[in-house]
């Protein structure tokens, strides 16, 4: 085709420019390079706008005489916009020939630059290279479409949890809105559950040609004793997501969510490559299961950690292991233990204490609080049983 085309320009060259791009343009739709095609007919509309420099191919050729500034910005500004529409449509009816075509992946790109993303990202995932999907996702979480969702499981079914969770990430803090970010974190969590399973499933099947039962992480590290895949899964996991992940469900209330964490956590140990790690987390797993079942056992054995910690340091102030425990019971309702508990490890003008002394109703004991450490505004507005005002005003 190319050594077709160029002997047809060397016939048409003598005409000029414009009758040569023609040629390309109509050898190469004829031949389905739509792409190619498509250049042409941009250069052309360039010209027939009077915006083809021609002097950048043809140093030797006159430069048009300069327009008056005023209406050169005007006119160009005009053309300028004629030629972003002639180039969508251009990029459009070549997506349509390579899509008649057959061609999805090049009927793809040329949708995406024409302003048709939905139809360029189901295109992707239809042709499904691992270059398609990669320009799915990466156009999923564009601002022109912001779907987030689809965006993170194509990112996370290309390039795994690691990558997955830098995207997640920066959409956190720098694309989604506070009312976007709702829900997102347990859904992340969710679909680096079910991407785990359905990857070590996929590789146990592709190795022994049979797939492992098991629809849980438990259950996925009873019935595959392949180390190696589930090292592959370990290091996968391993870092800014299970961080990401255990936050994420310790700040959760749902049961099903808190489950997961712990369900990580485990898997996490059980497939760790090296000894020191399988016992790893346990602060976290001990939260997790306090606040998912309630019990006491595993609240007291958090609450004596934080005994330690006061022990050594000699004063209360910031206590990690007490504040999970009045989360714990604040979860549970149970303000007013959580109350003795705050009293017990924490700075007398921490937050949490003025918080449970509200969830109790008890304005006597706000007020005496207030006194206690000399907030006198909000003694006054507590006493005269007026909203509180803030301490740093």
């Amino acid at each position: 085709m190319s050594d077709r085309i160029f002997e047809a320009i060397d016939v048409a060259s003598g005409a000029g420019i414009g009758p040569s791009l023609k040629v390309i343009e109509v050898a190469a739709a004829t031949d389905g390079n739509y792409s190619l095609s498509r250049k042409a007919r941009y250069l052309l509309r360039q010209m027939e706008l009077g915006l083809f420099e021609r002097s950048e191919l043809i140093e030797t050729e006159q430069k048009p005489q300069e327009e008056e500034p005023e209406k050169k910005k005007s006119t160009r500004e005009e053309a300028l916009e004629q030629l972003e529409a002639s180039s969508k449509q251009f990029h459009s009816e070549s997506g349509d020939r390579y899509k008649a075509d057959g061609k999805l992946k090049e009927a793809a790109d040329e949708l995406r630059r024409a302003g048709r993303h939905r139809e360029a990202i189901n295109l992707w995932i239809e042709e499904g290279s691992v270059d398609s999907l990669r320009s799915a996702s990466s156009t999923a979480l564009d601002k022109e479409v912001r779907d987030y969702k689809l965006g993170f499981d194509l990112t996370l079914k290309v390039w795994g949890a690691n990558q997955a969770f830098k995207e997640a990430g920066d959409l956190l803090y720098h694309k989604l809105s506070q009312e976007e970010r709702q829900g997102w974190e347990e859904y992340v969590l969710k679909a680096v559950y079910s991407s785990i399973i359905d990857s070590v499933k996929a590789q146990v099947e592709e190795k022994t040609g049979k797939r492992p039962g098991g629809n849980t992480l438990p259950q996925l590290l009873e019935t595959v004793g392949d180390k190696e895949i589930l090292g592959k899964a370990y290091y996968d996991l391993d870092g800014r997501p299970f961080i990401e992940i255990i936050i994420a469900a310790k700040k959760s209330s749902n049961p099903e969510i808190l489950q997961m964490g712990i369900d990580f956590i485990n898997f996490k140990r059980g497939s760790a490559p090296y000894d020191y790690q399988k016992d790893s987390n346990g602060g976290d797993l001990l939260y997790l299961r306090a606040k998912l079942t309630g019990s006491d056992e595993d609240i007291q054995a958090i609450l004596k950690t934080a005994e330690e910690k006061l022990e050594k340091e000699g004063k209360v102030g910031w206590n990690t292991q007490a504040d999970d425990v009045i989360k714990i019971l604040s979860h549970y309702k149970k303000h007013a233990e959580a109350l003795e508990v705050a009293e017990r490890f924490l700075s007398p003008t921490d937050n949490e204490r003025f918080r449970l002394l509200k969830e109790l109703g008890d304005r006597q004991k706000l007020a005496s609080a207030y006194r206690e450490i000399g907030d006198h505004i909000n003694y006054v507005m507590v006493v005269f049983g007026k909203p509180e005002q803030s301490r740093y005003l």
